[in-house]
């Protein structure tokens, strides 16, 4: 389970919008695929102060593997954005979890409704059961906590699973979330998910009088999922939809009236950071350009922060 630099530009423009809290829950620990110049790259464009104390991953699989890359940890970037304890979730201790337990089975009640936000690096795409871990992720929130996913659309080496991002649009909708935000990341491969910055397009759902986030055509490039989503006190979890091609008229008008209050809402569409290239275009006036997530390795401005930061040891 990785954070790319584009995926870390996320987390930080939501940071931005609504503070993390100061104790979040972690699918898995975090492979932050970037090292000391990745994380002043964050500082800098978003104005947050560098941690006082960096720590280098060396738990993590990624890392473990490749030991000649200084990785940051997961710690030290939450650390940047005022995350002062993390707990994190797995099935088993190989990287550090400190709570082991299958998200597919019964969540003890202990862990149920305890945290205000959760980061799910990938889960869902790896499990068998995927409805099962979604409701249990809603059960370890809190009455208003608010998850970040990021899953694969398409098929790839790791995927067990591709969700689409209507599966996730719908889902929030029919169970009375308080808001749910869609974005569909275009990649040249996975060998490039880590490497480069993502081209990606954003949902409107206000752009049909029946709201439909059906999966934008990208080709043969990867897809990336990345959905952030809150609960209310009203919110549910039990909840199944019916796809958008079958709905009756009378089920399009229920699933509107729940929607209906997302749309309302404000939360922007988080743009691009510096990245190369040109963005992929708008699809219907649905699906959106955002710009360019994440900052190429070759950039002038990344080449001046490395140069910065040589002195620096982790």
């Amino acid at each position: 389970m990785a954070i790319p630099l584009p995926l870390a530009e996320f987390i930080c423009a939501e940071h931005k919008f609504r503070p993390l809290p100061p104790h979040i829950l972690l699918l898995g620990r975090q492979t932050m695929t970037f090292g000391k110049t990745g994380l002043q790259y964050l500082a800098d464009r978003f104005d947050l102060a560098m941690p006082t104390r960096i720590e280098r991953d060396m738990y993590t699989l990624h890392a473990r593997l490749r030991p000649e890359v200084e990785f940051v940890s997961d710690a030290s970037f939450f650390a940047m954005l005022g995350v002062t304890g993390i707990d994190a979730i797995d099935v088993n201790d190989s990287e550090g979890a400190n709570i082991l337990l299958d998200l597919c089975r019964d969540i003890p009640h202990e862990h149920r409704g305890r945290y205000d936000f959760i980061l799910n690096g990938s889960v869902l795409d790896n499990v068998w059961d995927p409805p099962a871990a979604m409701r249990n992720i809603g059960r370890l929130l809190s009455e208003t906590g608010r998850v970040v996913h990021i899953e694969t659309e398409t098929s790839s080496p790791f995927s067990y699973t591709a969700l689409s991002p209507s599966w996730y649009f719908d889902y929030y909708v029919i169970n009375g979330w308080q808001d749910c935000r869609l974005y569909v990341a275009a990649v040249e491969g996975f060998e490039t998910l880590v490497t480069k910055p993502w081209a990606v397009m954003g949902f409107n759902p206000r752009a049909q009088a029946r709201a439909n986030a059906f999966s934008p055509p990208i080709g043969d490039r990867l897809g990336i999922s990345v959905v952030v989503a809150e609960k209310n006190s009203k919110s549910t979890i039990e909840k199944a939809a019916v796809q958008s091609h079958y709905r009756s008229d009378e089920q399009w008008d229920e699933f509107m009236a729940l929607a209906q209050p997302m749309l309302e809402l404000q939360r922007p569409l988080h743009l691009g950071a510096r990245g190369t290239g040109r963005p992929i275009p708008t699809h219907q006036n649905v699906w959106v350009s955002c710009g360019w997530w994440g900052e190429d390795s070759s950039s002038s401005w990344l080449r001046n922060v490395s140069m910065r930061m040589r002195h620096l040891d982790l």
